[in-house]
């Protein structure tokens, strides 16, 4: 058995603009989310909204397990 971790990324600034996104897989989450992952390598991407400029993609994010991993962008 391997325990699950967890990604969370954060909009830097408390910067939220509405229908700011970050993408992982096909999924999209609001700042602050949260989410319960198996341990690995995963890719961040955000979504583009006008007057808000998308950060560049996390390539390699890190999900280790049993620990929660931040990312503040």
């Amino acid at each position: 058995y391997t325990a699950m971790g967890s990604l969370r990324v954060n909009f830097a600034d408390g910067a939220n603009p509405p229908g700011a996104k970050w993408i992982l897989g096909q999924t999209e989450y609001a700042g602050g989310t949260q989410v319960s992952l198996a341990p690995g390598e995963y890719q961040i991407t955000f979504k583009d909204v006008a007057g808000w400029a998308a950060p560049s993609t996390l390539s390699s994010v890190s999900v280790v397990s049993g620990a929660n991993t931040m990312r503040t962008v």
